[in-house]
């Protein structure tokens, strides 16, 4: 279906063509009109500019990503390997690393069926006006059947029904989000979401960029059961797809694809582009024109780069459409700004004010816009979520597994190629022949039990006839080189080689202690990926279903609430472990007499019982209660101040024992006799 698609129409099948003459001059001159021109002229400036960037700054690193998945190497150095003969082969790290961090993270996020996503209430959830006047009404009608009461029952009254609200707005969210959640998942089913989202984490693991786009309105075909058997409909979805980073052109040095216009490149059947006449927010004299000139498998050919060595890597044929589908038309999508007198004079309805800007969403084909309609969403968003496999803070492209990797996966092609090298010039002798001494033709090859003659008295003092080298092969530096690189390409990954199913670990992997710290950081580095692709993909298209669902599907005020979106599953156990290791290093920490004495054990319990928690323990039976402490520290200090008492007791009584007594009637300074 496509791309542009906005509405439900049938498909008619009439070629342009046969319109009459007087309608096509009537679109050519609407369509030369200043105004419509300006909204092209707009949208094809947008592009030349987007275009220049991508074809500059982001086509070379695709280029060179796809060539290394795909084991190839560049031009200029696949020429100096022929130049110097041997073998060219490439030991692919690149695709099997890219493979196996696909595989491992759609085991987290990607199971078919189950969702890592949950609609939860906000801790202090606001609910409907509505809805909330009539929880205090209630309440408060419950409360004046209680009768006349005191000024302290009042107060403790109205405390009891503050609390008693809380909760029952927190009931009312809660049950909000339960119902809400099967709405968002029934989108995200009939929308494709979990094959779009399949698609683009294979991305994030090859490209600079991963983009996931959603939800669009668009048509679909479908089969309705009635009692004449099955009937084919159009039915409005909103559809999620995934975007090629190759026909993804945001405004440069964007960070976000909202922050500007962004445009993206996609193919149309001519079918369904004529079908789009009759409906709203579509131009049926610009399609007729543009279906006009546009040849079939028509291609943006003026203002991109040749794309016949991407068309063989995909499978696809350049000759037929230059790669494109038969019968089909490349147009542009734009979602931008637009002066809003642009597109109320291109006959948009629902502009206010000319003189602001408008975030639109249009469609280009050749030089006619054929589709121009204000953004659907609310906030103006564009409806692409990026991300990338190791982000840029100062860019929307980030930077990609390939790239991560590269010098490590020449450097282990140069090390294949050596040792290949090495056994191929090993694998035979090479002869020397004295040709003075050796007639000629006589050495041809080598043979078991071959008699060679030659002339002694021609073979110069003790110089052989024929005489042998064999090459020693240089196998295992190579090896060991490789072995080395290989380390090098997991540590740069984050993806190790057991993930894979090689056992081969070896070192400290040999033993279960070593094998669990390795096992250990392979999650913690998978678990970032894990947890990018959520942040970035996964929680922004749920939050973007749930505001289309308040905007313009559910109006029922017991569905609407203060709800987030927080994971669950894999996803939520990641988190878990997570905040259980941060705390059982922060225990390990503090576990020493300077900081207990700033902590002290209430600190200490405090960190213990959120541990014992996330481990599925009852914090209250491994932990000592708040309660509990503050009567052990009285009984400490009232058992310590009893202790001093005696010492203090002691003491006086050992100081008046070893008092000196004088004799009675003596002088104070009299000697006492011994």
């Amino acid at each position: 279906m496509s791309e542009m698609d906005g509405s439900i129409g049938l498909v008619k099948m009439g070629p342009a063509r046969d319109r009459v003459a007087e309608e096509r001059r009537v679109a050519e001159a609407r369509q030369a009109a200043p105004v419509i021109s300006s909204l092209s002229t707009h949208i094809t400036k947008c592009w030349t500019e987007a275009s220049m960037y991508h074809n500059e700054f982001i086509r070379p690193e695709l280029e060179a990503c796809a060539a290394q998945l795909a084991g190839e190497y560049d031009a200029s150095l696949q020429g100096e390997i022929q130049k110097l003969g041997g073998t060219s082969i490439y030991l692919n790290q690149t695709a099997r690393k890219a493979l196996a961090g696909e595989s491992w993270v759609l085991q987290v996020l990607g199971r078919a069926g189950k969702r890592a996503w949950k609609l939860d209430p906000t801790p202090k959830p606001e609910l409907p006006p509505e809805l909330k006047a009539k929880l205090s009404q209630r309440l408060v009608s419950e409360t004046q059947a209680m009768g006349p009461m005191t000024a302290p029952q009042i107060s403790d009254m109205a405390g009891k029904l503050e609390k008693q609200l809380h909760d029952a707005v927190r009931d009312c969210a809660a049950t909000a989000a339960d119902k809400l959640s099967d709405h968002v998942a029934d989108m995200l089913l009939e929308g494709g979401y979990e094959r779009a989202f399949r698609d683009v984490v294979r991305d994030f693991f090859r490209y600079p960029i991963a983009i996931l786009k959603g939800p669009e309105l668009k048509t679909k075909s479908v089969l309705e059961w009635t009692a004449q058997g099955a009937v084919r409909r159009q039915q409005l979805v909103q559809q999620f797809t995934r975007v090629s980073p190759w026909n993804f052109f945001p405004a440069p040095n964007v960070i976000d694809p909202s922050d500007s216009y962004c445009i993206e490149r996609i193919t149309i059947p001519r079918y369904e582009l004529s079908s789009m006449r009759q409906l709203d927010g579509w131009d049926a004299a610009a399609i007729d024109l543009a279906l006009d000139e546009a040849p079939e498998g028509s291609k943006l050919a003026d203002t991109l780069t040749s794309e016949t060595e991407r068309s063989y890597r995909d499978k696809r044929d350049p000759m037929v459409g230059g790669g494109a589908p038969r019968d089909s038309v490349e147009a542009l999508q734009f979602w931008g700004m637009v002066p809003g007198s642009m597109i109320e004079e291109w006959g948009m309805s629902g502009v206010e004010d000319p003189n602001e800007y408008y975030a639109v969403t249009a469609g280009q084909v050749g030089g006619y816009v054929v589709r121009a309609i204000i953004n659907p969403d609310k906030l103006g968003r564009s409806p692409y979520y990026c991300t990338s496999f190791e982000h840029s803070a100062d860019s929307l492209y980030g930077e990609s597994l390939p790239k991560k990797i590269r010098d490590a996966q020449r450097a282990i092609c140069a090390s294949a190629r050596a040792a290949i090298n090495s056994l191929s010039w090993s694998s035979g002798p090479m002869v020397f022949v004295d040709i003075d001494a050796v007639e000629a033709g006589t050495v041809d090859k080598l043979t078991p039990w071959a008699v060679i003659p030659y002339h002694g008295l021609k073979a110069m003092g003790a110089r052989d006839p024929v005489r042998i080298h064999q090459t020693q092969p240089i196998l295992n530096p190579c090896l060991e080189m490789i072995a080395f690189l290989q380390s090098e390409i997991d540590s740069l990954s984050g993806i190790p080689n057991f993930v894979q199913g090689d056992t081969r670990i070896g070192g400290a992997g040999e033993t279960s202690s070593g094998l669990r710290q390795f096992t250990d950081l392979a999650s913690k580095n998978i678990m970032e990926r894990v947890l990018t692709l959520y942040q970035d993909i996964v929680q922004p298209a749920i939050e973007r279903v749930v505001d289309w669902l308040y905007s313009y599907q559910l109006n029922d005020p017991a569905i609407r609430g203060d709800l987030r979106v927080v994971p669950v599953g894999a996803v939520e156990t990641l988190l878990r472990e997570t905040a259980i290791q941060s705390r059982k290093e922060l225990l390990a920490l503090t576990n020493n007499p300077t900081d207990m004495q700033l902590i002290g054990p209430r600190g200490r319990a405090a960190l213990l019982r959120p541990i014992a928690a996330e481990m599925g323990l009852d914090p209250d039976e491994i932990v000592i209660s708040d309660d509990g402490l503050r009567a052990r520290e009285q009984a400490a200090a009232q058992a310590e101040a009893q202790r001093q008492q005696m010492q203090m007791a002691a003491a006086n009584a050992q100081s008046a024992s070893h008092t000196p007594l004088t004799p009675q009637g003596a002088p104070p300074n009299a000697s006492v006799p011994e």
